[in-house]
């Protein structure tokens, strides 16, 4: 039973879930209620028992945090170079050019940080 609710819910939870940062809340509140249905069914628990306890059991990410370890983990592959070519050119580095004092009267240092180029990705990391 566990792998059949795991072949059906979670990996359809799992596949694409980086497109999922542009869904609504409520869209996602959706996805939740599936995941905790899904969880509900595997652990059978009490009636009225919260889900997340439930997900901690299971070792299961709620659905927004599960999108964001994904994004994050995506990142961190680009960063290190463990990602594809097409993935690695939606970063690019950069350093900024300007030694001097900046418009708020500080200085602007020099650093090697990474331009998102992707604007949903960059939404993501926001949050």
């Amino acid at each position: 039973m566990k792998m059949i609710i795991h072949v059906f819910v979670s990996s359809q939870l799992n596949y694409c879930n980086s497109q999922f940062t542009s869904l609504s809340s409520s869209s996602l509140d959706h996805l939740q209620v599936v995941q905790n249905a899904a969880a509900r069914l595997l652990t059978r628990p009490l009636k009225r028992s919260h889900a997340t306890p439930l997900l901690i059991s299971l070792h299961w990410l709620p659905i927004k945090c599960r999108i964001h370890f994904k994004i994050l983990v995506l990142t961190y592959r680009v960063l290190h170079g463990h990602s594809p070519a097409y993935i690695s050119e939606l970063l690019r580095p950069y350093a900024t050019i300007h030694p001097g004092p900046g418009p708020s009267g500080f200085p602007i240092r020099a650093c090697s940080e990474f331009l998102i180029l992707d604007s949903n990705l960059k939404e993501m990391l926001l949050k």
